[in-house]
């Protein structure tokens, strides 16, 4: 991801919040809202101020600068909610209502194929529940002939997707899994294209910590909002170090790091997006009134 910085922090209670122009995910059409109201309560948010995990992005804090990483520095002595900021969390601890957690977490890596494997095709697919408990992990086989394995960043073999399942067996089982539920993930517009289920999901069924939150996001010099890396974000707002320096990636722990960041700012981020389909709709009703 580019880096660059961004001169505001924003809160949801800011009254001057503009909503950024989400033009590059062109799958997630995305209105601006209005977050004078006060978002709503719900069961997450006996979490901690959203304000103390919406603290900009310093590299001399970030994961590649400090190899020593010490959770009491973050977390304190409440051990509840140190347990919150888990990646994988217990039902009993978290305690909300089981109406709140119809999610999943979805991360997939990709490997390349064609000339210089500039072409990316699925390589393996994770999905996690809301908790961050494991309930899908497959390598795909791929049936053109890889020139890139990417194994530095992906970590996926040649032997992994010899051993890979059939990409359409795949697909109707994450679909499936998918069905009805709430797609949390970073970057979810490739993964969701890789898989071919790009149409299944409406904007207001997907979190993506990429293109979507603003606290989530950065400014460039030019004024353009780009998404900071995951593991920066899963390291300033969680305090968890994950994709350390010289390993490749790991589809579950992302999947995992990627909805634990929604679980993170919840409340707010739901009465956004639900903000936005109010206005939507009411857009919509006073066109269709004009005609």
């Amino acid at each position: 991801m580019k880096k660059a910085s961004t001169d505001t922090n924003y809160h949801p209670s800011n009254h001057h919040y503009q909503r950024p122009s989400f033009s590059p995910v062109t799958s997630y059409p995305f209105s601006s809202s209005s977050s004078s109201a006060t978002p709503p309560l719900s069961p997450l948010s006996t979490q901690s101020s959203i304000s103390s995990s919406s603290s900009q992005f310093s590299p001399s804090h970030s994961p590649a600068a400090s190899s020593h990483y010490n959770r009491k520095n973050f977390s304190g002595s409440n051990n509840k909610q140190q347990t919150k900021h888990e990646l994988i969390i217990s039902p009993e601890v978290l305690n909300c209502n089981p109406l709140m957690a119809n999610h999943v977490g979805l991360d997939c890596e990709m490997v390349g194929v064609g000339p210089m494997g500039k072409i990316s095709v699925l390589a393996r697919v994770s999905i996690v529940d809301y908790y961050g408990r494991l309930m899908f992990d497959s390598f795909v086989h791929v049936e053109e002939r890889v020139t890139d394995y990417r194994t530095h960043v992906s970590g996926v073999t040649e032997q992994d997707l010899k051993n890979g399942a059939d990409f359409g067996l795949i697909r109707k089982r994450v679909k499936r899994l998918c069905k009805n539920k709430i797609i949390c993930g970073h970057g979810l517009e490739n993964d969701l294209r890789a898989l071919k289920i790009e149409q299944d999901h409406q904007w207001y069924n997907i979190r993506d910590s990429a293109s979507q939150y603003q606290p989530y996001m950065r400014m460039d010099k030019f004024g353009n909002w780009r998404p900071y890396r995951l593991r920066d974000l899963t390291w300033n707002h969680l305090g968890i170090v994950i994709q350390q320096g010289g390993k490749p990636h790991d589809s579950v722990e992302d999947a995992r790091a990627a909805i634990a960041l929604y679980r993170n700012v919840q409340p707010h981020w739901d009465y956004e997006i639900d903000c936005c389909r109010r206005r939507n709709a009411l857009a919509s009703f006073t066109q269709q009134r004009q005609y």
